[in-house]
């Protein structure tokens, strides 16, 4: 049963097609609250920023 679900999953991953490329200024790694502050920073000088938060949940 494992098995059946990993492989919908991964033929379900493989069909999504890819979004258009996104240009950012700042890329910040983290959404701690010094990365969400960093992140208001760079929109308020007028920076495209991207935030990238790895959780585990």
């Amino acid at each position: 049963m494992t098995s059946v679900l990993l492989l919908c999953v991964t033929l379900a991953s493989c069909t999504q097609t890819n979004p258009a490329p996104t240009r950012v200024d700042i890329c910040i790694h983290g959404g701690n609250s010094a990365g969400i502050i960093a992140a208001y920073r760079a929109s308020l000088e007028g920076k495209v920023p991207l935030m990238h938060s790895f959780s585990e949940n």
